[in-house]
């Protein structure tokens, strides 16, 4: 057998379904089908029921979240339904009556954590970036911040802190390794290099001014969007961790940088989010700097990664950062 890490992104998958099928052995349905939804990082299945009943089935990828890590995004799930009118992912329990369900199976090489959600209807965002849906997104933003503000969760809560712009460790920087024949000629490299120091400025600022961190989704972005009956709905929550709000805006605004309404949506954005709450920035550019954050991050990820397919994307990744990067610096300068 084929070491796992020497497959081809779908021969990953291949394996990870069978971990599927294991992990629903732990839990009271009746599968009458399950098919790969995405596999970028974590592995999404689609799972379907005889009885006509639709869930999602993550398999997290491995040493990247602690079963308290998803444990704690589990209970916010819950305490979301339980307390808002807000459209998020049920939590789905085992048989045992827990939320994660550890499996192992050959041909993966370690454990990993999967859990089991109810379906969120809808069509994504992304099919239909306007601002009438932005503003909407803007509004459910608040709704979401409105209730972490308020929310007391159990002492065990179990979140990274995102007071970094690196959620991971990374022995080399993408900036450090890469040369000219691999996307990184040395002018990028220094505006990767400085855009990370002052980045990571602003974060410390950020976290010495303000006041407790607070639990985030940390990645509302329009493929984790969906719009049903006029409503907005949101999912993937696994990237939740405990920050500051405007870390949230700066990544949902990250994802819509290349729309040519891009500044229309934005503004479409903080109509919706004002219309519940104070906008969250609290010093100028801070938002331009958890793009820019975000920019960064994304990038040494794929440079990290595992996944055969987002690492043939990382020139591509780095391209297009760069006059976003040289923006930031020069928009910085003028301040």
């Amino acid at each position: 057998m084929k070491s796992f890490e020497t497959l081809t992104a779908r021969g990953q998958a291949r394996r990870l379904r069978t971990m599927a099928l294991a992990a629903l052995n732990n839990y009271d349905l009746q599968i009458s089908r399950l098919r790969v939804m995405t596999y970028h990082f974590n592995a999404i299945f689609r799972v379907d029921t005889y009885d006509g009943s639709k869930l999602v089935l993550r398999i997290n990828f491995p040493n990247h979240r602690t079963p308290g890590n998803i444990l704690s995004e589990m209970r916010w799930l819950a305490a979301l339904r339980a307390d808002t009118e807000l459209v998020v992912p049920e939590p789905l329990r085992n048989r045992t009556g827990d939320l994660v369900t550890t499996v192992s199976v050959d041909g993966v090489p370690e454990p990993r954590h999967c859990v089991v959600f109810g379906w969120v209807p809808g069509r994504d965002l992304h099919r239909d970036l306007t601002p009438a849906n932005y503003e909407k997104l803007g509004r459910f933003t608040a709704n979401l911040h409105e209730h972490a503000a308020s929310w007391t969760p159990k002492a065990d809560l179990d979140l990274t802190v995102y007071d970094k712009i690196m959620l991971f460790d990374s022995s080399i920087m993408v900036w450090d390794e890469l040369g000219p024949e691999r996307g990184m000629p040395p002018a990028l490299a220094a505006d990767f290099k400085a855009a990370y120091e002052r980045a990571s400025a602003m974060l410390a600022n950020l976290y010495r001014t303000a006041g407790p961190p607070r639990i985030l989704h940390a990645d509302l972005h329009q493929a984790n969007i969906r719009i049903h009956r006029g409503n907005t709905h949101a999912l993937d929550f696994d990237d939740c961790l405990l920050g500051h709000f405007v870390q949230d805006v700066g990544i949902t605004f990250y994802y819509i940088q290349g729309h040519p309404d891009y500044l229309g949506l934005r503004d479409a954005y903080r109509k919706g989010y004002e219309s519940v709450r104070a906008w969250p920035e609290t010093a100028p550019g801070q938002v331009e700097g958890m793009i820019v954050a975000r920019e960064i991050l994304l990038c040494q990820f794929i440079y990290d990664g595992a996944n055969p397919e987002l690492r043939r994307a990382l020139k591509h990744f780095l391209e297009r950062a760069a006059p976003r990067l040289k923006r930031y610096l020069e928009m910085e300068k003028e301040q």
